[in-house]
């Protein structure tokens, strides 16, 4: 019979501490986001071992492992998560459910009068107004170069 893969190396010990001390650097004063997802969520202090606390995620959304292994990466992106805001008193409204994390520029020039009846079908709106941005939806523009 083959020998059971270990969860955690052996040869590696981690110091509680050590850890704890050095996730509250790298987070103190951030917020965060999990793995490659692009929403950002503040960063609450829970409960680990022996008094030691660890971040995670205000609206306490899950992710797999301890943060050791990057699966929490320190930002300082505003807040984008709709729970985060809400717990933290935030307003919130439409346009704020998803916050931009940088504006792509979009010339008036380059929308043609095609563009523009696109950019209407794919809001699904007869008016073509699907939010209050004044900005044409920058997927439809990609699409057609």
């Amino acid at each position: 019979m083959a020998e059971p893969i270990p969860l955690f190396p052996a040869h590696r010990v981690v110091d509680p501490t050590r850890f704890a001390t050095s996730q509250h650097r790298l987070f103190t004063g951030q917020n965060l986001h999990i793995g490659r997802s692009t929403t950002v969520h503040a960063v609450t202090w829970a409960e680990w071992i022996n008094g030691l606390t660890l971040p995670g995620p205000a609206c306490h959304q899950g992710w797999s492992g301890l943060g050791a292994a990057g699966e929490l990466l320190p930002t300082r992106n505003p807040v984008s998560c709709v729970k985060c805001r809400r717990l933290a008193g935030e307003p919130l409204d439409i346009d704020q459910a998803e916050l931009t994390l940088f504006s792509l520029p979009v010339s008036s020039a380059r929308l043609s009068s095609g563009d523009a009846a696109a950019s209407r079908a794919h809001s699904g709106s007869p008016t073509g107004v699907a939010n209050s941005s004044t900005q044409p939806d920058a997927s439809v523009l990609t699409a057609r170069r």
